[in-house]
């Protein structure tokens, strides 16, 4: 496998866990959703500390 293809699998992936997070908040108005959705990636880096955050991006100027 390529590394590309894995990559491209890997994205497809975490974008079907998006789109079930949004299907469980599409209920809710939309300020709640969003904090709903905050909480919920609060919880995951909790329960997986080792995995990376993206990193800031640096301020230019």
């Amino acid at each position: 496998m390529t590394s590309e293809y894995k990559v491209s699998k890997r994205l497809e992936e975490v974008l079907e866990v998006k789109r079930q997070m949004a299907k469980e908040v599409e209920h809710l108005p939309p300020r709640e959703a969003i904090a709903e959705l905050r909480r919920q990636a609060s919880e995951s880096r909790k329960n997986y500390p080792n995995l990376k955050e993206a990193s800031p991006r640096k301020k230019r100027g």
